[in-house]
């Protein structure tokens, strides 16, 4: 039976869960896949309710993690085009 409930639970996990990838601060600008450094990110952090990074975040008792794919998103809409 407990075989049964745990492939059960498994299987509906895998299902209903996205892959939601966070990293903290310092460890998504240690990925080096951004050209921006950490007093940036600070400082976009400081205003995300301004800015709308707000949506890209979760706090963890004390701990700020980012929602990986959100912040790319998120990159995107505030990205100057050039020319305009």
């Amino acid at each position: 039976m407990h075989y049964i409930l745990s492939t059960i639970y498994h299987q509906t996990k895998e299902k209903t869960m996205d892959n939601r990838i966070y990293f903290n601060p310092r460890q998504l600008i240690a990925t080096g896949l951004y050209p921006f450094g950490l007093p940036t990110l600070r400082l976009w952090l400081g205003k995300r309710k301004e800015n709308g990074l707000n949506r890209c975040i979760r706090k963890l008792g004390g701990t700020v993690v980012i929602h990986k794919d959100l912040f790319e998103e998120w990159i995107e809409e505030h990205a100057e085009v050039k020319g305009e």
